[in-house]
């Protein structure tokens, strides 16, 4: 008797999950579960929200969002140009020590940038075995996170003594200190035109985040998933439930006849002993 009330215990388990299934069944959005697909991930990836409207979207990517990147002029890491000169980013100013060689002073403004709230990561990079170049780079893309010489100009201002003796002059789109100019991702999605600051795109498609890869094209397909749905309702619970409910065959009580006697059941007084 205590095995079999364990086993109506353990079903009464399941039953229990089976109605907390059912009563899913209820809810309106368990059956708005959606998945999305691109047929070209080398241009476009996306991944997709509960109750995102399903449909289908044709994305060309013309140009993907770009960090803006300058160089200095090569220096002599056992120069001294840099000494006493300034650098200012913003409202943070680099002082180069009247001790430091130019190699020194190039960590130095290094390790500054990339301490403090500047906008930029540096790198000091050994352009050949005797001179090094500062190289900085906008932490954020597209066109409004581009560094600038005149405050005139929106983006990151640069200004200081230190960049005459960096001989950074030039850093528009293709002046001689540009690596990679800053720019916008520009895309199209069922042939309408939008400009993003980031390669990461939400809001255009509701529901829908897009990752911009490369410039190509590709359909993207936004539809209900099936599979999302089914393991959401009462299907999985209910296999579970019936597969592994112990039923006639291990519970004694439910294969005896109704009309069967106590007796007759649990044996004679003589059989029991």
């Amino acid at each position: 008797m205590q095995s079999e009330k364990s086993i109506f215990q353990s079903i009464n388990t399941k039953l229990n999950t089976l109605k907390t299934a059912v009563s899913d069944l209820l809810l309106n959005a368990n059956f708005n579960l959606v998945s999305g697909k691109s047929t070209n991930e080398g241009v476009v990836k996306l991944k997709t929200a509960e109750g995102t409207s399903t449909g289908n979207y044709n994305i060309a990517v013309t140009q993907l969002a770009q960090s803006h990147s300058i160089k200095s002029k090569s220096l002599d890491p056992a120069g001294t140009t840099l000494q006493g000169t300034t650098l200012k980013i913003g409202s943070v100013e680099i002082t180069v020590g009247d001790e430091m060689t130019d190699g020194e002073a190039l960590e130095y403004i290094k390790n500054q940038i990339n301490s403090k709230d500047t906008g930029l990561t540096a790198a000091v990079v050994s352009d050949s075995d005797n001179s090094k170049v500062l190289v900085l780079t906008s932490k954020e893309t597209g066109a409004q996170n581009k560094m600038v010489l005149s405050s005139t100009d929106d983006g990151i201002l640069l200004e200081g003594t230190a960049l005459s003796a960096l001989d950074i002059t030039d850093i528009a789109d293709n002046g001689q200190n540009t690596i990679q100019k800053a720019q916008d991702a520009k895309f199209t999605v069922n042939g309408l035109l939008i400009t993003r600051s980031s390669n990461n795109i939400s809001g255009v498609i509701d529901g829908v985040t897009l990752e911009l890869v490369a410039a190509g094209s590709s359909q993207v397909t936004v539809a209900r998933d099936t599979d999302k749905i089914a393991e959401k309702s009462m299907l999985s619970s209910k296999r579970t439930t019936m597969s592994s409910t112990p039923c006639a065959t291990t519970c004694p009580s439910l294969q005896t006849p109704r009309n069967e006697s106590a007796a007759g059941r649990f044996g004679t007084e003589d059989d029991q002993q």
